[in-house]
């Protein structure tokens, strides 16, 4: 559990009042602690996002094959209808058939 520098300073302040002068050390051995603990939270909620992410892409995989699959068959649709002329001539919706021109 790291200290907040106010806390530590209470507690120095505390070790002078009592007589005893307090580990030189100990700052310099403090910041790399609270460091390494800052990048290890950092890490886990890192690996906690790929994970995530992970799964979503695995989930998302077979939709968009799915839709590569339509997009393809569509295509093919498309290629072979524009192949073959049209036969009918007018206006399907309204039931118009022209004559033939003479």
């Amino acid at each position: 559990m790291a200290l907040s520098h106010q806390q530590r300073d209470q507690i120095e302040r505390r070790v002078r009042a009592a007589g005893r002068q307090p580990d030189p050390r100990e700052p310099r051995i403090a910041r790399p602690r609270d460091l390494n603990q800052r990048i290890t939270g950092k890490l886990a909620r890192t690996h906690t996002e790929l994970t995530q992410l992970k799964e979503h892409h695995q989930l998302l995989l077979p939709v968009l094959a799915a839709k590569d699959d339509e997009v393809q068959r569509l295509r093919h649709q498309l290629s072979t209808s524009a192949a073959v002329p049209d036969q009918r001539q007018g206006d399907d919706a309204l039931g118009v058939v022209p004559l033939p021109r003479r």
